[in-house]
């Protein structure tokens, strides 16, 4: 090779490697396919909940993410701004229990504070919604998201659906109207309850939005008698059953108020601050953790027998509810 070519090539590599050298490394990582998984999901109306962080996909942390859109999938149009506003919801600092027996430790546990219905988190993008979705109509909504860092920025339209379904304001379920098996006239009646009694119990609630809050039981038999508490018609059965579960009044729930007994109602007040009402449950089960029990003597019913009443309930929404448990084909003896 002559001298002057390895010159030249000397001078090229030197170059080269001057230049490439000198130039700035690239710096991070964003990836173009940034997701949420899974990124469809239901959500409660006024239910707290979050999901998991945005899927990275190996962008470099930390990814800042913000919500750039959120609107109507079904008219496409953007959420009004006023819906997305903060809203005063009550909310809990801790798990309420059976000990959180009076108000003034109730009320260490339950705040009242500025949520709005829909926010992302900006550290990792977790999308996050309060219970002031209350206000936010049901319907099905569209994300659409930002996300950078230090390589950049990326856009991601249609990044989440969620489908905002209607608030449920009670929650019943009935579990029986049993007969004990025998009368207690007769010689060495048993405690069993044994039979359930034929026909449909029926729970309905309806609720005076406007009323203290207050819940107003009312014990109905097949021809729309109520039943007497003030008389002792509906009593607490007590006890426990064969698997040793306490039988629980609804008064358990409820340690912050006087029961108050009608002519034709059992009557709980609660507090203003709950935002749901048992506000805990007794056992680690939905049924079981909200079951109350309750006799009607066998003197006040035409069978002759003590009958038992199993029932769970709950609500979601504040004001005065009646519920009306009606028991078919039972006969109150007038």
């Amino acid at each position: 090779m002559k001298k002057i070519d390895i010159y030249i090539l000397l001078a090229v590599t030197t170059y080269c490697t001057m230049f490439y050298s000198c130039k700035k490394p690239d710096i991070g990582y964003i990836s173009d396919f940034l997701s949420y998984i899974p990124n469809k999901f239901n959500v409660p109306q006024g239910k707290p909940m979050f999901t998991d962080p945005i899927v990275a996909d190996g962008s470099t942390a930390p990814l800042s993410v913000k919500m750039t859109g959120i609107r109507n999938k079904t008219t496409g149009a953007a959420v009004p701004e006023e819906l997305l506003q903060e809203r005063d919801v009550l909310s809990y600092k801790g798990q309420i229990t059976p000990a959180d027996n009076t108000l003034e430790l109730l009320s260490k546990k339950i705040v009242k504070a500025k949520f709005a219905p829909v926010r992302v988190n900006p550290t990792g993008g977790r999308l996050e919604f309060s219970g002031a979705t209350s206000f936010l109509p049901a319907a099905t909504y569209v994300i659409d998201v930002e996300a950078s860092n230090t390589k950049g920025i990326r856009i991601v339209l249609n990044a989440a659906e969620f489908i905002l379904t209607p608030k449920q304001s009670f929650n019943a379920s009935f579990g029986e109207v049993s007969l004990q098996s025998q009368s207690p006239t007769e010689p060495n009646p048993t405690a069993n309850y044994l039979y359930d009694v034929p026909g449909s119990p029926n729970i309905t609630a309806t609720r005076d939005e406007k009323g203290p809050n207050k819940i107003i039981f009312e014990f109905i038999d097949g021809k729309g008698n109520k039943f007497n508490p003030q008389a002792g018609e509906i009593v607490i059965l007590g006890g426990s059953d064969q698997f040793g579960a306490k039988h629980n009044d609804f008064s358990m729930f409820d340690p912050y108020y006087p029961v108050i007994k009608t002519a034709t109602s059992l009557e709980f007040q609660y507090p203003d601050l709950a935002p749901e009402f048992p506000l805990f449950r007794l056992v680690d089960n939905d049924f079981l953790g909200y079951r109350v029990i309750y006799k009607i003597p066998a003197a006040f019913n035409k069978r002759n027998r003590n009958i038992k009443i199993t029932f769970s309930i709950r609500f979601f929404d504040p004001g005065t509810w009646t519920v009306k448990i009606v028991m078919f084909p039972l006969e109150r003896v007038v």
